[in-house]
C-alpha cells in the first residue's frame, strides 16, 4: 500500500477516532457487519502502520551506519593516502640512493689508478679492477656502495704490498738473507737425516 507525500499511515484509531479497543462506539451494534469490516479494516491499517515504522527504524539505522561506514571509508583512504605518501618518500630515498651507487659504480681504471696516486698507496689498481670486476662488483653477496671504500680496506689490509714491485735492498741486508736461508737449508739437512 502506498501512501500519497510520503506520509506514514495513521493508526486505525487515529484514522477514525476510535476507542482504545478499537472500535467505534455503537459502530458495530448499527451493524454487524461493519463491525467485522472495521476489525479487518484496523488490523490492515496496524500492519502497514508497523511495516512503515519498522522501514523508518532501519532506513535510519542504515543512515547512521552508511554514516559510520563514511566515517571508516573516509580513515581507511586516508590512511591509504599516507601509505601511499610513504611509498613515494621511499622511492625518492632509493631513487637519490641509486644515484649515489651510480655515482660510485664501477670505475675505469683511470679512476682507480688517479685515486691510489691521491692517497698514495701502493695498491694494483688493474689488480683492483679485475679482481671486483670477476665478481660482479660485490663485496662478499653484497653489491659494493663504494669502490673508493674498497680501495682503502685493500691498502688497510696489505694487498698493495702483495703486488707491489719488489723492494731494493741493500747489500747488506741481501747478504743477511743470504746467510739466513743457508743456516735453515743446514738445519733443514741435520733433521731429515
Amino acid at each position: 500500500m502506498k501512501f500519497a507525500c510520503g506520509q506514514p499511515p495513521l493508526s486505525a484509531s487515529h484514522t477514525l477516532g476510535t476507542s482504545i479497543h478499537g472500535l467505534t462506539p455503537g459502530l458495530a451494534e448499527k451493524d454487524p457487519k461493519e463491525g467485522v469490516a472495521w476489525i479487518v479494516a484496523k488490523q490492515h491499517i496496524d500492519r502497514e502502520t508497523e511495516a512503515y515504522e519498522n522501514k523508518v527504524k532501519h532506513l535510519q539505522r542504515g543512515r547512521s551506519v552508511s554514516k559510520e561506514k563514511e566515517s571508516v571509508c573516509k580513515q581507511e583512504k586516508e590512511k591509504e593516502k599516507e601509505k601511499e605518501k610513504e611509498k613515494e618518500k621511499e622511492k625518492e630515498r632509493e631513487s637519490i640512493g641509486a644515484d649515489a651507487r651510480a655515482l660510485s659504480g664501477p670505475p675505469s681504471l683511470e679512476e682507480i689508478e688517479a685515486y691510489c696516486r691521491e692517497r698514495g698507496n701502493r695498491v694494483n689498481a688493474q689488480r683492483f679492477l679485475d679482481f671486483y670486476t670477476a665478481n660482479g662488483w660485490k663485496v662478499g653477496k653484497n653489491p659494493m656502495k663504494d669502490w673508493r671504500a674498497a680501495v682503502r680496506s685493500w691498502e688497510t689490509n696489505g694487498m698493495d704490498e702483495k703486488t707491489a714491485p719488489a723492494k731494493e735492498i741493500s747489500d747488506k741486508e741481501a747478504f743477511r738473507q743470504a746467510i739466513e736461508l743457508h743456516r735453515r737449508k743446514e738445519a733443514k739437512d741435520l733433521y731429515s737425516t
